[in-house]
């Protein structure tokens, strides 16, 4: 979804959620590191479905397809499951990953800011 960061810090702020989190968790995904999520949720939504490997499942849609992208997902029975399945688990996954980074991020910050100005302060008297 192009300018996703909008609806994260959105809902955020309906859900009064933490905004920092939602930001980082929306450009954890961006067109370098897609190909690798989409792998991941191929290789999760495959282990959780007991499919066969992710690698035999993808050579043999490659001996039968052309390299046409699109047809890769309408000839492979079952591979939007796979990707909806993969991404729901790596999403909540990575998402209560980067919450709990980004808060601990977050304190650790604001408790410098705090550390540095009660220096200041010492030093002034």
């Amino acid at each position: 979804m192009p300018l996703q960061s909008l609806p994260a810090a959105f809902f955020a702020v309906v859900f009064r959620a933490n905004i920092p989190a939602a930001l980082v968790g929306c450009w954890i995904t961006n067109p370098f590191t897609l190909p690798l999520f989409f792998y991941l949720q191929l290789k999760i939504g495959s282990f959780l479905l007991g499919r066969p490997s992710l690698m035999e499942q993808f050579h043999a849609i490659m001996d039968k397809l052309t390299w046409r992208f699109w047809e890769l997902f309408t000839e492979a029975p079952g591979l939007w499951g796979l990707l909806f399945l993969g991404g729901a688990v790596l999403g909540v996954g990575l998402g209560v990953l980067v919450y709990f980074l980004t808060s601990f991020s977050y304190d650790f910050a604001i408790r410098a800011i705090h550390r540095s100005r009660d220096r200041r302060v010492s030093v002034k008297r």
